[in-house]
């Protein structure tokens, strides 16, 4: 399966176009959150996106809420997988999204959000685990323990993540899981 992977889009004309371009060479298109600027013609953007087809598998970020997500499941071909995993072809898709409105994560309310997801290829989360290169910012690790204990003990085959805007195109590992923030013009990432 190939993967066009993307994060913290923010609304970026550019990038939805440039995404768009790229879908023809995708399977799924997997965004890890920021689609929009505060849900700014979240619309419009899903509506962009699957229109080309691929199924669209999202989390939201911090710019999003899940409820507008699930909203727009009803209408275009979009999947959150906030807290939920689903079945594409095969290949397992599960997520944890930011939280509306706020920079840092809380690591209790991931806990609380990823409990009930079995085992997935992919995991989607807004916010890096910590301990990685994507989550290394002004000398420190700022990235999410939750998530991390999560990649350790479910093992995913690939981790797309975000938010950390100056991370964007890193790649790293935790233990044989690839972890990569796509950054907002995206990446194809090949499952095998």
């Amino acid at each position: 399966m190939r993967i066009l992977a993307a994060s913290d889009v923010h609304g970026n004309r550019y990038a939805v176009q440039l995404l768009r371009k790229k879908a023809v060479k995708a399977d799924v298109i997997a965004i890890a959150g920021d689609l929009t600027v505060f849900e700014e013609d979240i619309e419009e953007l899903v509506k962009l996106l699957s229109s080309t087809g691929r199924p669209l598998v999202v989390v939201p970020g911090n710019h999003e809420l899940s409820d507008t997500f699930d909203f727009l499941a009803d209408i275009y071909n979009v999947l959150n997988v906030n807290g939920r995993v689903v079945d594409i072809n095969g290949v397992f898709f599960g997520g944890v999204g930011g939280q509306f409105g706020m920079l840092t994560i809380n690591d209790t309310v991931v806990s609380q959000t990823v409990k009930n997801i079995s085992s997935v290829d992919v995991f989607l989360t807004h916010i890096p685990p910590y301990g990685t290169k994507l989550d290394f910012l002004f000398g420190e690790h700022v990235g999410s323990k939750a998530i991390r204990e999560f990649i350790e003990r479910k093992k995913p085959k690939l981790v797309i993540t975000g938010h950390l805007h100056e991370n964007a195109k890193v790649v790293d590992k935790i233990n044989n899981t690839v972890v990569v923030n796509p950054g907002p013009e995206g990446m194809f990432l090949d499952l095998e």
